[in-house]
C-alpha cells in the first residue's frame, strides 16, 4: 500500500505543479516537510509513512483509491477553470487551496458512492428539472433574466414574499444533491466555488478567509448567488468549475444575471416598493431590509440605485452584528468542532460520509482519519461522538443501528476500532 500511494503522490504532484501552477515550495510548507524530501518524492523517491499522510492531507487524497481507480480525475471543467485570468492572478496560496477544496468534492463523491448512494449530479438536476423553471428567453437583459428566474423559483418553493429563515437550510432541504462546503481560499481568493460534475456532483464552496464573508448577510448573498449558477450555468452536457470573484467579475453577464437574481430571490421587488411606500426614507428602507430580510447592505444600496436611482452612502449605520442572521447563517463545525485539526472543508458531509462508513465497518479506524486529514495518533474517534451527540459507545451504536432502515446492515457490536475493523 504504500509502494502505491507513493506512485499516486508522485502522479498527482506532476499535475497540481503542472496545471494549477503550484511550486513544490508552497506544496512542502503546507505538508510540513523539507523542500528536498518533496522535490526527491515528486522524481520518485520512496516516501515513509509520515511523509504519505502529510502530502496526502495537503493534496486532499482523503481515499487514495479514488485516485487508483480513475486516472482521469482532473478533468476539463477544473482544467478550464485553472486557464482562466482570475484564477492565474490568485497567489500561491490561494491556487493550492481551490485545488484543495476541488478535491475534496471529488473524494466526498467518491466515498458516497462506496456508500451506494448514486449521482448526486444526477439527483440535483433531477431536482432542479422538477422545478420547471422558465427559459432565460435571449431578448432579456442579464437584470431581466435574475429578477424572472427569482419570482420563478419562490414560486416553485412556495416561499411568497416571506424573509428566507435560512439560505443555508434552504439550499441542503430543498436541493437534494447539492453539496454545500465551507473553506479558506486564502484572503484574495474567490469569494466562492461551483463545481458540477459527474465526479464531483454540485458543490458549492464559500471562502471564510475572505472579510465579506465573515458577515453572515453576505454568506446568504453569495449562496443564492452561486446558487443561480447551479440552476442556469450548469446541463446535462454543461460540466462546470466556476469561480467567483465579484469586484472583477461585475461586467461579466452571468454574474450579473446571478447578483440580480440573489438580491431578488433574498427579497422581492414587491416588498421593496412595499417598504419605500411605507417607510419613504431610503436609508431607512436600506437599514430595515437588512436586518428583516438578510441582505448586505452594499446589495440593498444597488437595489436602491437600479430600481428607484436613490444614491445611498457608501457606509451603512448598522450594528456590527446581526444575531438572526448570525444564528441562521452559522457556519457548521467553525467553533464547536472536537478536533480543530480537521480542515475546515471536512467538517460537514465529510466528516458525516467518513464517519457513517467508519460505524457501517465499511472503512477502518486508519481509514476514518485520511478521510478526515488526520494522522492514527489523533483523537479520530471524537468525531464520531460528536456527530452522533454522546461519548458513549454503547450509545453511539443504539442511536445508529435507530437511525438506519436497515437493520440487519448495521454494526451489531463493539466500537469498530475495539474489532479491529
Amino acid at each position: 500500500m504504500t509502494e502505491i500511494m507513493c506512485k499516486i503522490i508522485k502522479s498527482v504532484l506532476h499535475v497540481v505543479c503542472q496545471e494549477f501552477r503550484l511550486s513544490l515550495s508552497t506544496i512542502a510548507d503546507d505538508a510540513g516537510l523539507s523542500l528536498a524530501r518533496v522535490q526527491g518524492i515528486h522524481g520518485g523517491a520512496p516516501c515513509d509513512d509520515r511523509e504519505i499522510w502529510a502530502l496526502a492531507k495537503t493534496l486532499r487524497l482523503a481515499d487514495g483509491s479514488a485516485f487508483a481507480e480513475d486516472a482521469q480525475w482532473y478533468d476539463e471543467p477544473v482544467r478550464m477553470l485553472t486557464r482562466r485570468a482570475e484564477f492565474q492572478q490568485l497567489s500561491q496560496e490561494s491556487c493550492l487551496r481551490v485545488y484543495q477544496l476541488s478535491q475534496t468534492a471529488r473524494s466526498l463523491e467518491f466515498l458516497r458512492q462506496r456508500q451506494a448512494m448514486g449521482s448526486t449530479w444526477g439527483r440535483f438536476l433531477e431536482a432542479r428539472d422538477a422545478l420547471q423553471l422558465p427559459s432565460l428567453g435571449m431578448e432579456r437583459t442579464p437584470w431581466q433574466q435574475g429578477e424572472r428566474l427569482a419570482k420563478a423559483l419562490r414560486k416553485a418553493l412556495g416561499l411568497r414574499d416571506d424573509p428566507i429563515a435560512s439560505m443555508r437550510d434552504l439550499v441542503m432541504d430543498r436541493f437534494p444533491g447539492l453539496t454545500l462546503l465551507y473553506g479558506t481560499l486564502g484572503q484574495d481568493g474567490p469569494e466562492a466555488l461551483l463545481f458540477a460534475d459527474n465526479s464531483r456532483g454540485v458543490t458549492i464552496a464559500l471562502n471564510l478567509d475572505v472579510a465579506k464573508n465573515g458577515l453572515s448577510v453576505v454568506r446568504r448573498f453569495n449562496l443564492a448567488h452561486e446558487l443561480c449558477h447551479a440552476l442556469v450555468d450548469v446541463g446535462r452536457q454543461r460540466p462546470l468549475a466556476h469561480m467567483t470573484r465579484h469586484l472583477d467579475e461585475a461586467h461579466l453577464e452571468i454574474e450579473q444575471r446571478a447578483n440580480a437574481f440573489a438580491v431578488r430571490f433574498l427579497c422581492p421587488p414587491s416588498v421593496l416598493r412595499e417598504y419605500l411606500e411605507r417607510l419613504k426614507e431610503p436609508r431607512v428602507v436600506a437599514k430595515q431590509l437588512v436586518l428583516d430580510y438578510g441582505l448586505p447592505y452594499t446589495a440593498v444600496r444597488n437595489y436602491l440605485r437600479h430600481t428607484s436611482d436613490c444614491l445611498l452612502p457608501f457606509q451603512p449605520d448598522l450594528p456590527a452584528h446581526l444575531d438572526r442572521w448570525d444564528h441562521a447563517e452559522s457556519v457548521p463545525g467553525m467553533e464547536n468542532f472536537p478536533v480543530q485539526r480537521v480542515p475546515m472543508e471536512y467538517r460537514t458531509d465529510m466528516a458525516r460520509v467518513a464517519t457513517e462508513l467508519f460505524l457501517y465497518g465499511d472503512a477502518t479506524r486508519q481509514q476514518l482519519a485520511h478521510n478526515l486529514g488526520l494522522s492514527e495518533d489523533d483523537p479520530v474517534e471524537d468525531v464520531p461522538r460528536f456527530l452522533l451527540g454522546s461519548g458513549n459507545p454503547a450509545v453511539l451504536f443504539a442511536e445508529l443501528r435507530a437511525m438506519l432502515t436497515d437493520g440487519e446492515s448495521a454494526v451489531e457490536s463493539g466500537w469498530p476500532g475495539e474489532r479491529g475493523a
